[in-house]
């Protein structure tokens, strides 16, 4: 009887770690877009779109890398086209080359674009990339950001 009550008990506690364990990966999702900002304006200068893209390691990360693409589509027509100029479209990693190899590490890089043309709506594509031993890719993910109506 008291080696079926240890058994239980064992196993009680092993049930609520792992959901434990279930719940803070929940919590805690691998890529994500956070503090989404849509600054409108009647001059261009003043306009302004940005996002947040938080990344945490997959299992067996040696480097992260993270892709900023932007998309305009003038209020005339359906489909949005890419933004191009500064660093959007390029893969970006970490200044700390070794982030990522922890379980517990979180990289995040706010991204702002400004001086944009309207009356137009623009959206973020950000791309997670993570990466394994000898170059080999692990996982990517796509993030949307919500749209940015401009006037």
């Amino acid at each position: 009887m008291r080696r079926a009550l240890h058994t239980c008990l064992i196993a009680g506690a092993a049930a609520v770690a792992t959901s434990a364990v279930a719940a803070g990966a929940a919590q805690s999702p691998r890529a994500s877009l956070q503090d989404p900002v849509c600054r409108q304006a009647p001059i261009a200068l003043d306009r302004a779109v940005a996002i947040t893209a938080v990344m945490r390691p997959v299992i067996g990360t040696e480097r992260m890398k993270l892709r900023f693409n932007l998309f305009e589509k003038p209020r005339s027509t359906r489909s949005y086209s890419p933004v191009s100029g500064g660093d959007l479209g390029k893969w970006i990693s970490p200044s700390n080359p070794t982030l990522g190899q922890r379980p517990a590490d979180q990289w995040n890089l706010r991204k702002q674009v400004v001086n944009l043309t309207g009356p137009a709506v623009y959206r973020f594509r950000v791309t997670f990339r993570w990466i394994g031993a000898q170059g080999r890719s692990l996982e990517r993910q796509y993030r949307w950001s919500p749209p940015c109506d401009q006037p």
